[in-house]
């Protein structure tokens, strides 16, 4: 199936269960986007793949890459990490509701006499939240912090650094997942 279809089907499927509100629609677009997702995935290693098994070759001759092909080894390490940490634009957001989550549980336990049986779940409601949110920051910042390990260490390649280049290209070629 063509990849314009597929991503025109996501959105379709988005469009769908933000019209019927329903659970059930928000899972189905949830499954419809995690397969176009692993499809624009198996798209970019098939059509990249023989450029980054010379690339592979290169290292391990311990010949010099070029810029071209460095940026394909940065498109394959880390591009999900920059693509993600360019688009995402709720961290602030979700900064600012881990502090409003902070408070609220803050301001409910001093209010609350004893842990009584409605105190305690809007506490539990809170929490919640705030794992989710929590998670959604960590899952940024650890994108981040890989965009940060690749830098450094692809800044002057010696032997060690290109053995383990080599090793994540190879494994990024043999799993399903790229």
């Amino acid at each position: 199936m063509q990849l314009k279809l597929l991503v025109t089907q996501a959105v379709q499927s988005a469009q769908e269960a933000g019209q019927s509100g329903s659970a059930d629609a928000y899972a189905n677009a949830a499954r419809v986007w995690s397969e176009t997702e692993a499809a624009l995935r198996e798209h970019i290693q098939r059509t990249t793949r023989p450029n980054i098994e010379a690339v592979i070759r290169k290292l391990r001759n311990d010949q010099s890459l070029t810029a071209e092909e460095m940026a394909l080894v940065r498109l394959w390490v880390i591009g999900d990490a920059e693509s993600y940490t360019r688009a995402e634009q709720e961290v602030h957001g979700w900064m600012n509701e881990v502090k409003r989550l902070t408070t609220a549980l803050r301001e409910t336990v001093q209010a609350a006499k004893a842990m009584e049986t409605a105190p305690t779940f809007h506490l539990k409601a809170l929490l919640h939240d705030g794992v989710r949110v929590l998670w959604d920051l960590h899952h940024y910042l650890e994108q981040q912090a890989r965009i940060k390990r690749f830098q450094d260490a692809t800044q002057e390649l010696d032997a060690e650094e290109r053995r383990t280049l080599i090793d994540i290209l190879v494994g990024k070629i043999r799993s399903p997942d790229f």
